[in-house]
């Protein structure tokens, strides 16, 4: 992509005029539909990873929204890069479970938006929120202290959140404090 749609526009047009060093050859047998999303998507799941939770090898990465494109592709991303990987789904099915194992989740979680007593004690290092407001809070008290948690959905250049201490604090991508969430312990929880 290469700042297409940022940098000068194209990003999603049916026809575009691009730098020609943006341009590779490609032989495959899926459909136009399907590689024109694959870009946006690894992209997404790759700078949410490593520019904005500056992921690193050892990682206990939670993704919630595990069967989205971008869920199954930050998994996979993060488990070839050395992480334990947990996601979540709204679906107890087996055949989504099978196809988020696949993927490189080692723990299915189901949201029932107490995810953070589900993991209780084993929380994780960096979370990647892709369902939305609703489990940020959440998807907080799942982290230890000094964890990052990162938003895609909520803003167009996302959300940074970081327990210090008992304080969760929310952070623009530049790392300026925005907001430091009241401590509270949701459904009993110690935070």
């Amino acid at each position: 992509m290469s700042s297409q749609g940022r940098a000068f526009d194209g990003g999603y047009a049916e026809f575009t005029c691009v730098p020609a060093t943006n341009v590779q050859a490609l032989e495959t047998k899926l459909d136009w539909e399907i590689i024109g999303a694959v870009p946006e998507m690894l992209q997404t799941a790759y700078g949410s990873l490593f520019k904005a939770l500056k992921l690193q090898k050892g990682d206990r990465l939670m993704v919630r929204g595990g069967t989205t494109s971008v869920g199954l592709a930050a998994a996979a991303i993060a488990k070839n890069h050395g992480c334990y990987v947990a996601a979540s789904t709204r679906r107890p099915n087996p055949d989504v479970e099978k196809t988020m194992h696949t993927s490189g989740v080692e723990q299915v979680l189901i949201d029932d938006g107490n995810i953070a007593a589900q993991v209780k004690d084993a929380k994780f290092d960096k979370v990647l929120e892709l369902v939305g407001t609703v489990g940020f809070v959440d998807a907080l008290y799942g982290m230890n202290r000094g964890s990052l948690v990162f938003g895609t959905l909520e803003h167009p250049k996302g959300l940074v959140a970081m327990r210090q201490g008992s304080r969760h604090c929310l952070h623009d991508r530049h790392g300026r404090q925005q907001l430091v969430l009241p401590r509270f312990r949701p459904n009993g929880l110690n935070s």
